[in-house]
């Protein structure tokens, strides 16, 4: 019988609100004119476009002629990033190295157009201090582009600090507002410009906000040409359901946020004091973290074979834009993690509709698995299958890894980066009655592990010479990444052969 699925990625995205989707219906069925036109249906329209925008504007206390409606905060990042810079005479930028990928990504695009940008590490503490921004301050910076608050370790950074830094050197501050959005009302006044998107607020998909400071006016370039509307100074037709959407995901925000902060401080402390005694500890160093965004370090254990271990519950290896990537978090990397720290870290966020009984099965499960990928990893014998999911609908179980304890004649070790792998072998002088596998592995690799062990354990020695599993693994459309892997573990399983043979 299949488990319930547990959602624990609320960094990633949230589920609209049930009033959210209430409203939405209402704009898709009855209020679907174009705001634009100049009829009863275009009325109907606009006026609650209008509406929908002062709710906005009314919570971040601000006037609603500051907020520019956009398809979410990589839109509005680029917007306000490069709308700026091509409008400014000084051609010069301070990011920070630890910035979500919409904005790395678009402050590089800058530099390739000719315009200098300075990348601030983290110092010793895992900090970004305004003293460092002050430090990268040169006659030629227009602007100052920060996160409030990571999406990967839920550090909060010193916006009120960076403010300060900004205004007396009159050089303009645009904050990343989309993980603060969900935690506390963030402080707009602090700031010139701030992105953020609707549906990391329990709102829907394809909708965000740049706000930017109306006195003085900024100037700005615009990034997108097109038809420009009066409402929320959006270029083209405007989606009444998704701005409804997020204005009532708004509207909702205030009344969750003192009991949702509690819930997730409660929770951060049980997670860690559940997990601790496997060596697991949260990444982030001194930073002032949000309880809510949970980075932690799973000792001996690639974060994604934790995740198929865990399949029934839904958190990452770290942004969600970058999960597809085999490159450590360049996030834990700046902050000073190692590469091999790095790929042992998951990303667990919390949010509104975790429940408490979801929220505690969540804890065993994952005590579970880790406690049984901790054993693999050593070597020692599993106490239960423990399934793995290494693609769609395909699991394993580990148990055949190591299935009963034995006293091993010979011991090899293969130790890569991306594998560790050791052989405990006991053979007869013709063929291997026993062995166990110390594996810490991604779940392609312990699948083939699993296949190898179950093929090697009790064969003549000659196969384990003549080894090779190369053509089997290319019918599981591995990654070709996983494939030359492969190829290098058979290598190192016919060398182990031949040294038994020898």
């Amino acid at each position: 019988m299949n488990k319930k699925i547990i959602y624990l990625d609320y960094a990633a995205t949230t589920p609209p609100a049930p009033e959210v989707v209430e409203q939405m219906t209402l704009g898709l069925s009855q209020i679907w004119g174009n705001a634009s036109s100049e009829h009863i249906l275009g009325h109907a329209a606009h006026r609650h476009i209008d509406e929908a925008l002062s709710v906005v504007a009314k919570f971040l206390n601000v006037e609603q002629s500051t907020l520019t409606l956009t398809s979410g905060a990589t839109e509005s990042i680029n917007l306000a990033l490069k709308g700026v810079m091509r409008a400014q005479r000084k051609k010069h930028i301070i990011a920070i190295t630890t910035e979500h990928k919409a904005t790395l990504n678009t402050v590089q695009a800058l530099v390739k157009e000719g315009y200098q940008a300075t990348f601030l590490a983290p110092n010793d503490a895992g900090q970004i201090t305004k003293e460092m921004v002050e430090a990268a301050i040169t006659d030629e910076t227009a602007i100052i582009t920060s996160l409030w608050v990571n999406n990967e370790t839920g550090e909060i950074y010193d916006i009120e600090g960076f403010s300060e830094v900004a205004r007396r050197h009159k050089i303009l501050l645009h904050v990343d507002a989309t993980q603060a959005m969900p935690h506390f009302k963030p402080d707009f006044s602090w700031v010139d410009l701030a992105s953020f998107t609707a549906h990391k607020i329990y709102g829907p998909k394809g909708i965000g906000v740049l706000y930017q400071r109306d006195f003085p006016k900024i100037p700005m370039v615009p990034v997108i040409d097109g038809a420009k509307t009066e409402l929320g100074h959006h270029v083209g037709t405007l989606a009444n359901h998704q701005i409804m959407g997020l204005a009532r995901a708004v509207q909702l925000l205030p009344g969750h946020y003192a009991t949702e902060h509690q819930q997730s401080e409660a929770r951060l402390a049980a997670l860690l004091d559940h997990l601790a005694p496997y060596g697991v500890t949260r990444n982030g160093k001194e930073a002032r973290l949000t309880p809510a965004i949970i980075n932690l370090h799973v000792p001996h254990i690639y974060g994604e074979t934790l995740m198929a271990a865990v399949s029934q519950l839904c958190f990452s290896r770290g942004s969600a834009c970058n999960s597809d990537e085999t490159l450590p978090s360049h996030v834990l990397t700046e902050l000073g993690y190692d590469a091999k720290h790095a790929r042992e870290s998951v990303r667990i966020s919390l949010g509104r509709y975790l429940l408490a009984f979801d929220f505690q099965r969540a804890l065993n499960d994952l005590g579970t698995a880790i406690a049984q990928l901790q054993h693999i990893a050593r070597g020692e014998r599993c106490a239960t299958v423990l399934p793995v999911v290494h693609q769609k609908g395909s699991d394993i179980h580990l148990k055949l890894l190591n299935p009963q304890d034995f006293t091993p004649t010979h011991t090899f070790t293969l130790d890569r980066n991306d594998v560790v792998i050791g052989l405990s072998i006991q053979h007869d002088g013709t063929k291997v009655t026993d062995l166990s596998i110390k594996l810490q592995a991604t779940p392609f690799i312990l699948w083939f592990m699993n296949e190898a062990a179950a093929y090697l354990r009790g064969n003549e020695l000659i196969a384990w010479e003549n080894f090779r599993m190369t053509d089997v693994m290319e019918t599981k459309n591995a990654p070709q990444n996983e494939l030359r892997l492969v190829m290098v573990i058979e290598k190192f399983i016919r060398e182990s052969g031949q040294s038994l043979s020898a």
